[in-house]
């Protein structure tokens, strides 16, 4: 069975595929999405910098600390997808990112 998202729509293999979680709890994560505005959207996305991912494979989930910058780039691209007929989140069929290097 798949995994679900908080509004049950299936989780997809996100923009940067799985990634080891660094917290020590030997998951992968591969969207890890929030709900803000009355939108759910992920915030691994590829505007990201290489730093911003390591704190979100870092820290456990949780919406209430997340650095606003990353925030503010989730949403950004959330919106932009929306606006070019998308969904927020990474769909079958589209390309996937290298994780960021810097």
């Amino acid at each position: 069975m798949a995994e679900l998202r908080e509004d049950g729509t299936s989780k997809q293999a996100g923009f940067f595929g799985q990634l080891s979680r660094a917290d020590g709890s030997n998951q992968v994560s591969t969207e890890l999405s929030v709900e803000a505005d009355g939108m759910l959207f992920p915030l691994m996305v590829p505007t990201l910098s290489k730093q911003e991912l390591d704190f979100l494979l870092t820290n456990p989930p949780d919406p209430q600390k997340i650095p606003e910058p990353i925030l503010m780039k989730a949403m950004e691209h959330a919106y932009q997808r929306q606006q070019q007929g998308k969904s927020a989140f990474w769909e079958p069929g589209e390309p996937q990112f290298s994780v960021p290097q810097e």
